[in-house]
């Protein structure tokens, strides 16, 4: 077998477990927009409105799980398994402090919704289920540091099984909180909230028993003391999770102010936008499986010094998703109107939401190529210059060209998901700059 059929078969391997776990995350978010939306379209805006908010923060806090599993699969890559007990041990040390910290931020910026040009409905409803997903913050961070360690040991299906039980519960949780059945009290959006945290407390503790009773993880352990946690680990955790959060950060900041300001032109384009993006955030995950697959190969390959077999890694993933992202283009701009009416029944909003998602479209191969790019680096744990690089992208070149289309050249919701693709572009042209050069770096020591 040559490097480039091994490498497509452990891609495609470590990539379809992701996939299903990150697409089981997504199934969720649309089964509360399509459980939601047909409540009535304030509850979808205030659904957005709500979300919009909460995946900034979200981002972050899974952003610093990530550093995890480049420093893992380095180790595991070497053999040295007491540096990936020590690595776990700080992490979960780590995310515990983060957690509660963004939490308590979190809560500082709900307390300020109402002054962030929503309608007074919008707020009144997103505001408590905001603060009870808030709360879910802290058992999902725990789910995500034990799904690190488990990815850095090269094992993506754990989290895919969790992840869909997860979320199968989550759904069923949603029909019976949303619309009040079995008994239950209807609590609208609130009962989607409320959902979201029992399955998330639900996932954590799953995990926690797999790990006592996984062979995969024979020889660690969960106790540890206080005297384990080293300021050096620590220091190597944070410095690579917080430039992996603060990217993922900046990234979701353009769709949750692109959220706000569509908020701005009314509730009909906030309600479209939200099932634009929830299907956008769908295709989106698939390249994010095979990124976060691609990111597991180049770690291990890194730590064993398989340098020629990394560049094929590359290469393959690239034509994998390409054609992915070829595909999920073609769908958008072929049946949009089949897509948005999951979601709605009113006609208003399926004309609106079906027109951007053919803006959605048009960005599938930039989003793909440039989480793709980004899956390359955090192999090499390369992360503070593409969080650079994605500052420049969203908040300085998307976010004020999707301001300017919108109100000064009065393209409104188009002109919002024009800057978005310019940003996203952008981004996808410096990460691969980027990649490009540490594959010249490594042909020239080591080949």
């Amino acid at each position: 077998m040559n490097s480039t059929q091994e490498n497509f078969k452990r891609i495609t391997t470590l990539a379809i477990p992701l996939i299903f776990s990150q697409v089981g995350q997504v199934v969720v978010t649309l089964a509360d927009n399509a459980m939601i939306g047909h409540v009535g379209k304030e509850y979808l805006a205030a659904s957005s409105f709500a979300n919009s908010i909460f995946i900034v923060i979200m981002m972050l806090g899974m952003g610093i799980t990530f550093g995890l599993t480049p420093l893992v699969g380095k180790a595991f890559g070497q053999k040295d398994y007491p540096k990936i007990q020590a690595l776990f041990h700080n992490s979960i040390f780590l995310n515990t402090v983060c957690s509660i910290f963004l939490i308590l931020i979190g809560w500082f910026v709900g307390n300020l919704m109402p002054f962030m040009g929503q309608t007074d409905r919008v707020v009144e409803l997103a505001q408590p289920y905001y603060f009870i997903i808030l709360i879910s913050l802290l058992p999902m961070n725990y789910f995500f540091t034990f799904k690190q360690l488990a990815e850095g040991l090269e094992n993506t299906k754990i989290a895919m099984v969790i992840t869909v039980a997860g979320n199968l519960m989550n759904i069923v949780g949603n029909y019976i909180l949303i619309y009040g059945k079995f008994g239950a009290p209807q609590m609208m959006l609130n009962g989607a909230g409320l959902s979201t945290l029992i399955s998330r407390i639900a996932m954590m503790i799953a995990f926690v028993l797999v790990f006592r009773k996984n062979s995969l993880f024979e020889g660690y352990t969960l106790r540890f003391k206080l005297k384990e946690v080293k300021r050096s680990i620590q220091g190597k955790l944070f410095s690579i999770g917080s430039a992996i959060g603060l990217q993922m950060l900046v990234e979701g900041l353009i769709f949750s102010l692109a959220s706000i300001m569509m908020g701005w032109i009314g509730e009909l384009q906030l309600a479209a936008h939200q099932i634009a993006m929830s299907l956008s955030y769908f295709t989106f995950m698939i390249s994010n499986g095979i990124a976060q697959a691609t990111t597991i190969r180049i770690s291990t390959l890194n730590g064993r010094k398989e340098y020629v077999k990394l560049q094929s890694a590359v290469r393959v993933s690239v034509v994998i998703t390409l054609i992915y992202s070829t595909i999920a283009c073609m769908v958008f701009f072929l049946i949009p109107d089949t897509l948005v009416s999951i979601f709605t029944s009113e006609d208003s909003v399926i004309t609106a939401a079906a027109t951007l998602l053919g803006m959605a479209a048009i960005y599938q191969i930039f989003d793909g190529m440039q989480v793709l790019g980004l899956g390359v680096l955090r192999g090499f744990a390369d992360v503070k210059v593409p969080m650079i690089y994605a500052a420049t992208s969203y908040l300085l070149i998307g976010l004020p060209l999707a301001y300017a289309a919108a109100f000064i050249f009065k393209l409104d919701a188009i002109g919002i998901w024009s800057g978005i693709i310019a940003g996203l572009a952008f981004a996808a042209i410096l990460f691969w700059a980027r990649v490009t050069h540490r594959l010249k770096n490594l042909h020239t020591k080591n080949i």
